[in-house]
């Protein structure tokens, strides 16, 4: 699904999120989920919580096809429109 945004990397603006911003959450979920379940959430918990909760699960489930993560997200969170900058970062 190709969601654009204000955010997105078609339209460059000075808020959008900067790698650092996936690193440091990525950072984050690592250090903290260790210890427990972790919430990630954003204003809508549509788009930028949605691509650093499937970067982090991609991530630490490496044996996991990514579509299965998608599939999953889709299923809990239906209006996911995970931001396609943050999701390039990742990557």
């Amino acid at each position: 699904q190709y969601i654009q945004s204000y955010y997105d990397t078609e339209t460059p603006h000075r808020l959008a999120p900067h790698i650092r911003d996936v690193d440091n959450g990525l950072f984050f979920l690592r250090t903290n989920a260790e210890n427990g379940p972790v919430a990630v959430h954003c204003r809508r918990g549509k788009s930028r919580s949605v691509a650093m909760g499937i970067a982090f699960l991609v991530a630490a489930n490496p044996g996991i096809r990514i579509v299965y993560i998608l599939e999953h997200v889709k299923k809990i969170r239906p209006i996911a429109a995970p931001n396609i900058l943050m999701i390039q970062h990742a990557d």
